[in-house]
C-alpha cells in the first residue's frame, strides 16, 4: 500500500497550477524526455528567450523542475519526486457512484443526500430532448457529472 507523502496542500496547488498552463505543460513534456538547455526549449516550443524564461521560472518557484548552469549554458530537468507527488494526489481521486459513499466522503449532504439508502434527486438543469429547463427536470445525485 502507497503512503502519501507528508507534502501540503499549498505547495501541491502551487505545483498544479503551474503545470496549468499551455506552455508550461509543454516545458514538462519536452522534459520528460531528459534535461534540456534554454536555446532547445525555445527552438522546439517556438518560443521568445524572455517568455520562455517566465514560464521556466514560475516551474522553479513551484518545485516541478529545477537548473543547472554549465559555462554560459542554463539546463533544466524535471523533479521527479514533485510529478511522483501530483502524480499520486491525482491516482487517490475516485469517482464513486454509491449514495453511501458520497455520505462517507463527506459529500452527501451537500447533493441532498439525507438518506444513504436512496440516491438523492438534485435538479439537472436539463428537460428531455435536452432543452434548458431548471424545474422539474431531476438526475440521480453522484460526484461524477
Amino acid at each position: 500500500m502507497r503512503t502519501q507523502p507528508a507534502l501540503s496542500d499549498s505547495i501541491l496547488v502551487r505545483r498544479f497550477r503551474a503545470v496549468a498552463e499551455e506552455t508550461r505543460l509543454g516545458i514538462v513534456r519536452l522534459l520528460s524526455r531528459g534535461e534540456r538547455c534554454v536555446c532547445e526549449l525555445q527552438a522546439e516550443l517556438d518560443a521568445a528567450q524572455s517568455r520562455l524564461s517566465f514560464h521556466l521560472k514560475k516551474l522553479k518557484e513551484a518545485g516541478v523542475i529545477a537548473d543547472r548552469k554549465d559555462g554560459r549554458w542554463v539546463y533544466y530537468r524535471l523533479i521527479p519526486e514533485a510529478l511522483e507527488e501530483m502524480r499520486f494526489v491525482l491516482g487517490e481521486l475516485r469517482c464513486c457512484e454509491d449514495p453511501a459513499e458520497l455520505v462517507v466522503l463527506g459529500v452527501g449532504k451537500e447533493l441532498g443526500g439525507a438518506d444513504p439508502a436512496e440516491k438523492a434527486e438534485v435538479p439537472s438543469g436539463r428537460a428531455e430532448g435536452g432543452r434548458s429547463n431548471r424545474v422539474g427536470s431531476k438526475k440521480k445525485a453522484s460526484c461524477c457529472p
